[in-house]
């Protein structure tokens, strides 16, 4: 019997073979915290952790809020690449204490069933942790594919009872085309990508609104809206007798029994007449806007040495500082205002003077934004020194 020959490859074969380079990746894994805390870590990566961040982390070491001893924590060179300029990536892959504080778990994590446009469609931050692997945040430690899988029965919030309902591609596909058109639409951002900010919202009893920021309007317009307008009514209606034939008719509306003031000037012309002739769609783009332009500062910010970031983007503000000097924020706040290209504020957070920008013009460009955190980062150096 004859032994069986090995493969000897044609003259394309060999070519093609002699084409192909040997390229190893490396995951260069960082496993726990430990370097982080040690400072053991690639020297570039050290900054991922901010300072505040290592001391939350440490100071639960050995505690029955240790967030090792509940979740793996590792991270790869890839996707600290991914994260350094992505806070919503970090917010997957990097520790943090608030994924101690609740575990008590939920069968509806976040009420994605109420709010998922298909339900069973996975959260943005799921499909995230499908690439991320071995890593959790608190969007997702109690994880809904675990349940769907399991077809497990749970109480919804309108108190029915019911398995997850699990996504079929006839019904994703139709929602799939609806929303990239709509981001087609609107450059490149969905004109509701704000909404789950407000999650919960739509459940309170009343709102109060300042129309003059995000409704674009001059000053005097405030806006109150209520669930129940009996209750509104109830707390401000005058009835005495010489009034008697303004309230015969209950159908009317009298302002008068809807504030404090008996007569007042027509404040809210303005803002009908802004809806009527723009659309309310024109406004939810405005304010998609500026989220957008937020998250640009954020990640400049984050391509400079130097800053650091204390309340990521969200709602079209950022808050941010430059050193660790209070009298620094002052004076680049003055240099800024000097120069006269852009206006931003100081506030104070977690104990420390820091910059704010509140980014609601939505004619302001990616270039200008840009523009802005460059002359920024200028004006923070000259003002340093």
């Amino acid at each position: 019997m004859t032994q069986p020959q090995p493969h000897v490859p044609t003259a394309r074969e060999q070519k093609f073979l002699e084409s192909v380079e040997e390229a190893r990746y490396e995951r260069e894994i960082i496993s726990g915290l430990g370097p982080f805390f040690n400072e053991k870590a690639p020297e570039d990566m050290l900054s991922f952790y901010s300072k505040d961040e290592v001391t939350s982390l440490k100071v639960l070491k050995a505690t029955d809020r240790d967030v090792e001893t509940r979740m793996p924590v590792k991270i790869t060179r890839h996707y600290y690449d991914l994260a350094r300029t992505s806070a919503a990536i970090q917010r997957i892959v990097k520790a943090s204490p608030d994924e101690t504080m609740d575990l008590a778990g939920s069968e509806d994590p976040g009420h994605q069933m109420d709010y998922s446009p298909v339900e069973g469609l996975l959260h943005k931050y799921e499909m995230g942790l499908m690439y991320v692997v071995s890593t959790c945040s608190a969007h997702c430690r109690f994880c809904y594919r675990e349940e769907l899988i399991a077809r497990k029965q749970i109480k919804r919030q309108d108190g029915t009872i019911a398995k997850k309902g699990l996504a079929l591609i006839p019904e994703i596909i139709p929602y799939i085309k609806q929303h990239n058109a709509a981001v087609a639409k609107n450059g490149g951002v969905h004109p509701e990508s704000g909404r789950e900010k407000l999650r919960g919202l739509e459940r309170v009893d009343s709102l109060s609104l300042d129309p003059h920021k995000w409704l674009f309007q001059p000053f005097e317009c405030g806006c109150v809206l209520v669930r129940d307008r009996a209750l509104l009514r109830a707390a401000f209606r005058v009835t005495a007798d010489y009034l008697r034939e303004v309230h015969r008719e209950s159908a009317e509306v009298n302002l008068a029994d809807h504030g404090l003031q008996l007569t007042r000037g027509f404040r809210a012309l303005k803002l009908w007449l802004s809806i009527k002739t723009f659309g309310m769609a024109a406004f939810r783009a405005a304010v998609s806007r500026g989220f957008a332009l937020a998250e640009i500062a954020e990640r400049e910010l984050r391509t400079k040495p130097g800053w650091e970031i204390l309340s990521r983007a969200q709602m079209g503000t950022v808050c941010f500082r430059f050193g660790a000097e209070d009298a620094v924020q002052t004076r680049i706040v003055d240099a800024m205002l000097r120069e006269g290209y852009a206006f931003l504020t100081s506030t104070k957070l977690k104990g420390a003077i820091c910059l704010r920008l509140c980014t609601i013009n939505p004619r302001t460009t990616d270039a200008e934004m840009i523009e802005t955190v460059k002359r920024l980062d200028n004006c923070a150096r000259q003002c340093s020194q």
